[in-house]
């Protein structure tokens, strides 16, 4: 799986030649568009030279087996997004929202489940920085317990996390309607959106080259 950042056909092309090469191979799983951002952002990626033709073709050329888009930002635009092509996944941050820019838990995720899309979600043990009183297993179980949520996508740093992650997800059992509630009472602050340095418009996830 691999994800796109630039928003033109040529600078996009080029991104995805180097990912391949990176990766060391001519096929992927999931090809996925970067932190869509806006409305404005989106019409920029679905223009005539935009990215949305590299993803396209990667498709129909199947260099990709499924495609998709990825965001933190603006639910609205992620659900527009939707509506604008066939794509397979979504990747969010789980129930990250930002005012007037909507929740994305009953809004982009919801209808993703409805076109059949494979929800995908990020940054699900981020809260423990902040929030006190919950461990990386009961954040995990939380994020896959919700509705239409397909799987979770987690960082490893050991193979001790790996193993523990593999056990838990073996003998997964879904929380309670109690246990639910107390976890999203408890991630209410966190799931506000403040002082979280991922909300920053210049923020870029991963590592620059």
């Amino acid at each position: 799986m691999t994800t796109i950042g630039e928003r033109t056909y040529d600078k996009g092309m080029r991104h995805l030649e180097e990912s391949l090469q990176r990766l060391q191979t001519d096929r992927i799983d999931i090809l996925q568009i970067h932190l869509i951002r806006s409305l404005e952002d989106e019409d920029a990626i679905c223009a005539e030279n935009g990215i949305l033709k590299v993803i396209q073709k990667a498709k129909e050329e199947k260099i990709a087996r499924f495609v998709g888009f990825t965001g933190h930002l603006d639910a609205q635009a992620m659900t527009e997004l939707q509506n604008r092509y066939d794509f397979d996944t979504m990747l969010i941050a789980l129930n990250h929202y930002a005012g007037h820019k909507g929740n994305f838990e009953k809004l982009a995720i919801p209808a993703a489940a409805e076109k059949r899309m494979g929800v995908l979600v990020m940054k699900v043990i981020r809260p423990r920085e902040t929030v006190e009183g919950v461990s990386p297993e009961e954040l995990i179980r939380y994020a896959l317990s919700l509705e239409h949520v397909s799987a979770a996508a987690i960082g490893i740093d050991g193979m001790d996390v790996l193993k523990a992650n593999i056990d838990m997800v073996k003998n997964f059992q879904k929380m309670s309607p109690v246990e639910m509630n107390r976890m999203t009472v408890a991630l209410k602050p966190f799931f506000g959106g403040q002082n979280l340095f991922w909300m920053n418009p210049s923020y870029t996830d991963g590592i620059p080259v």
